[in-house]
């Protein structure tokens, strides 16, 4: 009823075309105002002025005092922030609450609201001189921060006492949306409509126009623009198997439980509203895939599980357990929920037959074994029936993830939290990496979830109307029924024009990805060329200079390349696929002159004076014959890695048979890895020597690669791989596993010998990794004083507090902890000082420089030896080849050395016989 008669009155408002006053002071206040001269000032931030669907939030502000209130408006553009009082007949459009800052003023009620957010620069923002003094020039976090009180910031207290403002990155919610690493730290004042005082008989028709019109117009292009902006940057963070993947999964079949409050069932409408709807529909309009919930609402959650057990379901909201974990896998984690005990008051225990009872299958029945033996618990099919056995005295109890519609005769008790996720099928990792990125670009997972239980709770409230409310509802239907059919044929027109336009980039007109994927097989008959432009500057430009200068650029370069084509009397066609990547197919045989005239025309834009920085512009083409798959050749365009260290400002690179049969190959190796075959990995291992005994102190397990379909893979090849895909953990620990099963079996030959393993960046940060190497360990009943675990450098990327806690934990277990691939950069070395570590290992880079005539790489080798040695530090130089390097490293005093000057690399047996030996050759 009341949202019925909401569409009625908000059409009806919307479709005015200006203000009606509402009362005869109303009239003669606005006509007195309409005499004047105003001055509307409005703010210089880039949002402010971002056009989306040919609409910006400054547009909107200046559309209700030009049209809706038919004033006249001068209008200024400036930064808001750094006014502190106005002149009468200034009018500030946009500006924060705050009574402080600004004098000689009143506010209208709230346009919108603001959050502030905490950027955490990654390493590739670290050079963003956008970041520079953010708080320095604005003034409202300044006075923000010095009056808000400290125990009300999402801050933890080590971090607020280190604090520097002027080192962090502070952004509004509506500039923060271009950002991942962000968290939400407070809520700001309300930004509103700003006069004077002397002015204040005009505030009221500002409020009535806020309230009536504009407060729902700027939240819709709000949200509008959020929605957009995240799409843009989700569908650029995919990786191309993620993208495949949405493109041949459109529909995923989901499960869904609607015994429980966090979805529900409208029967009238035919429509799933609560928490896990809003978050699928939210999941839909970020990645495109259609999540369609295929269980009946009658479906009890063992029958859920049926259907996701037989394939038939591919992802369902599911408490994560260690049982569980044993057939599926998880997505991030949703929300927290409880499991609460309910119990009918003033009940004996002696009633009832049971204590407990549960849903069967359920992760309640998983708790309740835990406390009860099984004879003390009752297994019910669904949630009604579970209630039913309370209402009967058949149990004492219930536990249960729903304390929703139950009357005061029940009492409620929260037992446990517990995270709820999505849980998928093993096979499934690329759905689930795709939900978890979803998960980390929904900044409001809290809101969302929160805002779906209220949901559910009003659709019951009303379910429980009385008959009579329900006729009076079904008679008001029907007056209104004529208005909704009108607004239909409405809706349909206009979502047909919008349906046009979606496949249509709005800033060049040309076609966009959509279109590219309807379009490009029509091409598979011809002959020609495939060309992508991929301006790599652009997002540095963007987030330095601005999104107008950086769509400026783009509308510049899509001119000429246009110009260049419509030399040629030749069939093209031309997508503009993201915001910084062009595709080009053109019917032509000698493309020399085309790609000279693109790239003479770029150069002639002078677009490295216009930024103030270097250009990266990279054109890639690709020579198709008849009958080759057009969409094939886009696709080794994408995969091909253009040199961006080069400093040329248009770099041509035509891609060749060589560089083809590379990327087959990678390919191939990376359907392996997505099929899990991995039965020709093994390990080989590479001795370690005591330079100043010449005996084998220990070893270095690395690991090789046989296969059948492409025979050997060297470790160069398949590592950078492995890490591509997020799946270097894979071979981590496998190696880890193989060293500690080879010194389980040889456990008597390796009492004075320590084998070591490697550990990369993606490896050591993953939550598992301490709990692995201590399963290991257990496993094979090894002590960890018989291995080392080697860890590269880049490790001292991450949070100095995590990597000195995840150490600690190591060395309790007594194991050695080695920086490997050293190469004495300067933050690394400055961390050497804290990390809980016991041996450093020299990069084989180092070491190729020392020759006899180089002195200066002897001095800056024995100069950093001394340095670690200083430290308490073992040195162990690996890459050794030659006599002069090995007399080198025993003159300077080097503790260990590895190189093929000992050993290569050996297989298990070799490696046995080489320990067995009782001297050494050098």
């Amino acid at each position: 009823m009341r949202i019925f008669l909401f569409v009625i009155i908000s059409s009806l408002i919307f479709a005015q075309e200006a203000y009606i006053p509402k009362s005869k002071q109303e009239e003669i206040i606005l006509e007195k105002y309409r005499k004047k001269n105003l001055i509307l000032i409005l703010d210089n931030k880039n949002y402010k002025n971002e056009v989306i669907n040919m609409i910006s939030l400054n547009n909107l502000i200046l559309e209700l005092f030009e049209k809706y209130l038919n004033l006249n408006v001068e209008v200024k553009i400036e930064d808001l922030s750094k006014i502190k009082k106005i002149n009468n007949n200034d009018i500030l459009g946009g500006v924060f609450e705050s009574t402080k800052s600004l004098n000689n003023i009143l506010f209208s009620v709230p346009i919108y609201n603001e959050d502030l957010y905490l950027i955490t620069k990654n390493s590739e923002e670290k050079s963003n001189k956008k970041y520079n003094n953010i708080i320095e020039n604005n003034e409202i976090y300044k006075e923000f921060f010095e009056n808000y009180k400290i125990n009300t910031l999402n801050l933890k207290k080590e971090e607020l006492e280190n604090i520097n403002l002027l080192k962090y990155n502070l952004l509004t919610s509506n500039e923060a949306i271009n950002y991942i690493n962000k968290r939400k730290i407070a809520t700001l004042p309300n930004v509103v409509i700003g006069i004077s005082i002397n002015d204040k008989e005009l505030l009221g028709i500002i409020n009535n126009s806020i309230k009536e019109k504009y407060e729902d117009l700027i939240n819709t292009f709000l949200s509008e623009r959020k929605i957009k902006i995240q799409k843009n940057i989700f569908f650029n963070s995919l990786s191309m198997n993620e993208k495949e993947f949405i493109e041949k999964n459109k529909t995923i079949p989901v499960g869904i439980e609607f015994e429980q409050k966090w979805s529900y069932y409208l029967k009238d409408k035919k429509e799933y509203i609560g928490s896990f709807p809003n978050l699928l529909k939210r999941f839909s309009n970020l990645s495109g895939l259609n999540f369609e919930v295929i269980n009946s609402v009658e479906n009890s959650w063992e029958d859920i599980l049926i259907l996701f057990n037989t394939r038939k379901i591919r992802m369902i909201p599911m408490v994560k357990t260690k049982n569980r974990e044993k057939n599926y896998i998880f997505s991030r984690n949703l929300r927290e929920v409880t499991l609460y005990e309910i119990q009918k008051r003033n009940k004996s225990i002696s009633d009832s037959k049971y204590l407990v009872g549960v849903i069967k299958n359920s992760l309640e029945e998983d708790y309740a074994k835990r406390y009860f033996n099984k004879n003390s618990i009752k297994v019910f099919n669904n949630y009604d029936l579970l209630i039913k056995g309370l209402e009967d005295e058949s149990i004492k109890s219930a536990y249960t993830l729903n304390s929703n519609n139950l009357i005061t005769d029940y009492s409620i008790v929260e037992k446990e939290k517990f995270l709820m996720r999505f849980a998928f099928h093993k096979d499934d990792v690329i759905l689930r990496d795709i939900i978890d990125e979803e998960i980390k670009f929904i900044d409001d997972l809290d809101t969302l979830m929160e805002e779906g239980i209220e949901n559910k709770k009003d659709i019951l409230y009303e379910e429980r109307l009385s008959r009579k409310e329900q006729i009076i509802k079904k008679n008001i239907f029907i007056i209104i029924l004529l208005f909704l059919i009108i607004m239909a044929v409405l809706k349909i027109y206009y979502q047909i024009q919008r349906s046009k336009k979606l496949l249509v980039d709005n800033l060049t007109n040309f076609p966009n990805y959509f279109k590219y994927l309807d379009e490009i097989d029509k091409y598979n008959l011809k002959n020609g060329y495939g060309i992508k432009i991929k301006l790599n500057m652009l997002k540095n430009i963007n987030q330095s200079l601005g999104w107008k200068i950086g769509n400026d650029i783009i509308i510049e370069i899509s001119e000429l390349i246009l110009l260049c084509l419509n030399q040629y009397k030749k069939k093209y066609s031309v997508y503009k696929i993201s915001d910084d990547k062009f595709y080009i197919f053109i019917e032509l045989e000698n493309i020399d002159l085309l790609i000279n005239d693109i790239k003479n025309k770029i150069l002639s834009l002078k677009l490295d004076e216009k930024c103030d920085r270097k250009s990266q512009i990279r054109i890639n083409l690709l020579k198709k014959d008849k009958g080759d798959k057009t969409k094939k050749i886009f696709e080794y365009l994408e995969i091909v890695t253009n040199n961006d260290e080069n400093d040329t400002e248009v770099l041509i690179m035509e891609i060749n048979d060589e560089m083809i049969k590379k990327i087959e190959r990678k390919n191939k190796i990376k359907s392996l890895i997505v099929n899990k075959k991995f039965e020709g990995i093994y390990p080989v291992f590479q001795p370690k020597i005591d330079l100043k005994t010449n005996k084998i102190i220990g070893a270095e397990t690395l690991a090789r690669w046989e296969t059948k379909e492409l025979g050997f893979i060297s470790p160069g090849e398949f590592v950078p791989i492995f890490e591509e895909m997020g799946k270097i953990h894979i071979i981590d620990y496998l190696m880890a596993k193989e060293t500690l099963k080879f010194i389980k079996v040889n456990n008597l030959k390796f009492k004075k010998i320590k084998i070591s393993f490697n550990t990369s960046l993606q490896t050591f940060e993953r939550k598992d990794f301490i709990l692995t190497i201590n399963n290991l360990l257990e496993k094979y009943n090894v002590t960890g004083n018989m291995i080392e675990i080697e860890l590269t450098e880049s490790i001292l990327a991450l949070n100095l507090t995590t990597i000195i806690e995840k150490i600690k934990i190591l060395k309790i277990k007594n194991i050695q902890i080695s920086i490997d691939d050293f190469t004495a950069g300067n933050s690394s070395v400055a961390l050497l000082t804290i990390l809980p570590i016991d041996v450093i290992k020299f990069d084989k880079s180092i070491l190729d420089l020392v020759t006899e005539n180089n002195k200066s790489a002897q001095n800056i080798y024995y100069n950093l030896s001394k340095m670690i040695k200083e430290l308490n530090l073992k040195i162990v130089s690996e890459g050794i080849e030659t006599k002069y390097q090995l007399e080198f490293l025993r003159k300077n005093n080097i503790d260990i050395g590895q190189g093929f000057i000992f050993s290569k690399p050996l297989k298990r047996d070799q490696f046995l016989k080489y320990i067995e030996e009782e001297s050494i050759h050098y």
